[in-house]
């Protein structure tokens, strides 16, 4: 029998999750999720990543829609970009949510995916691949 992929109990959180407090977001048809509440431009603020515990299908289908017409900047992600590696679904479908909501949030974008996605206040950049911040 194989251990599962996520457990939400286990500290191992990868490259490309940190640890996290999950801010409850809408989903697609829900209303806008808001700014953090701090007031300065410190390292404080919220991401938009993909929740590792959705099957890869359907993430890759948010991930489609996120890219396509969606219009998040998915060339960090493509086979040269900062952002390729680790080639995962979780960690495409993460920067291209981060994507779409940073740039939609001010006029009602939400970070929901079809409840594919979730708000974190850690930064989940790593290495070369930095996450905007809008």
């Amino acid at each position: 029998m194989a251990p599962p992929l996520f457990n939400p109990i286990s500290p191992s959180y990868g490259p490309h999750l940190p640890p996290c407090i999950p801010s409850h977001g809408g989903g697609w048809g829900g209303g806008p999720v808001g700014a953090p509440v701090t007031g300065g431009h410190g390292s404080s603020g919220l991401w938009c990543v993909a929740k590792p515990s959705v099957p890869p299908e359907t993430l890759q289908e948010a991930l489609d829609y996120a890219c396509g017409e969606g219009d998040a900047d998915c060339e960090a992600i493509s086979p040269s970009g900062s952002c390729f590696y680790p080639d995962t679904v979780v960690a495409h479908a993460s920067y291209a949510f981060n994507s779409y909501w940073q740039k939609t949030k001010g006029n009602g974008g939400t970070c929901g995916f079809g409840g594919t996605a979730m708000l974190i206040n850690s930064d989940p950049s790593y290495l070369h691949c930095r996450f905007i911040l809008a």
